[in-house]
């Protein structure tokens, strides 16, 4: 839902378009909520270790190409549709590895490759540099008590990284970025004005008795807190409909 309205707001009120993709496929669930938004005209980009699980360092995860493809093909994706579907580890790519291969920069990525505080600090490099202005990382598994290595990562990067990233939400996991500060407050005025499912994105947590701004590497973002998530999507469904 919230990659649907980021991406419909990219498109229709940002006149964006770039390429999108995601470091760490897996069997392509997430990789599927990202390449159902992208234009006709947008370079979709897969990076996977697959089966050299020799280079999956962490065991986060045993992907497959056979089901990775298969759930491609739900979506009427075959291999030639893809601008670059990298078989391999993520610390292949070079700073420049989209300019390479002659493609646009991410409108739209996701970073859920090794879990390790070191290769989330390098994945993020990696797509930072590589980001149109405005555009949006997702990463997965933030604050994840299983591979904490993700959110120390992360926190790195925000410190030290090369390119400045702007987090405008928390959300089921995943924490959202903007290499840009006037996107960073469009998108998160956008979330939270949404007739249908705004009301879900907090910008603070006093009514659970927390803190009263939420704020990450000098910004503020929201937070969608538990919630029933088969309700929020179909509100937003009936809405959009």
């Amino acid at each position: 839902m919230v990659t649907a309205m980021l991406s419909n707001y990219q498109h229709d009120d940002m006149s964006l378009f770039g390429a999108v993709g995601e470091l760490g496929v897996h069997h392509g669930r997430f990789t599927s909520c990202l390449f159902i938004t992208a234009d006709a005209s947008e370079a979709l980009v897969a990076v996977d270790v697959f089966e050299k699980q020799n280079l999956n360092v962490d065991g986060s995860g045993h992907g497959s190409y056979h089901r990775f493809m298969q759930a491609m093909s739900h979506l009427g994706l075959r291999f030639r549709d893809f601008a670059l579907l990298h078989k391999g580890s993520t610390t292949d790519l070079a700073t420049d590895w989209l300019s390479k291969h002659h493609i646009d920069p991410f409108r739209l990525v996701s970073v859920d490759a090794g879990h390790t505080a070191e290769l989330t600090f390098r994945d993020l490099g990696a797509v930072a540099c590589n980001l149109a202005p405005g555009g949006v990382i997702v990463v997965d598994d933030f604050f994840h008590p299983h591979w904490t290595g993700v959110t120390e990562g992360l926190f790195q990067y925000l410190t030290r990284g090369a390119v400045r990233l702007y987090p405008f939400l928390v959300c089921a996991g995943k924490v959202y970025l903007t290499n840009d500060a006037s996107a960073h407050e469009a998108y998160a005025r956008r979330l939270q004005s949404d007739a249908a499912v705004g009301e879900f994105f907090k910008s603070d947590s006093a009514e659970f008795h927390g803190s009263t701004y939420h704020e990450m590497a000098g910004v503020h973002f929201l937070n969608c807190p538990n919630v029933d998530r088969a309700r929020v999507t179909a509100r937003w469904l009936d809405e959009i409909r």
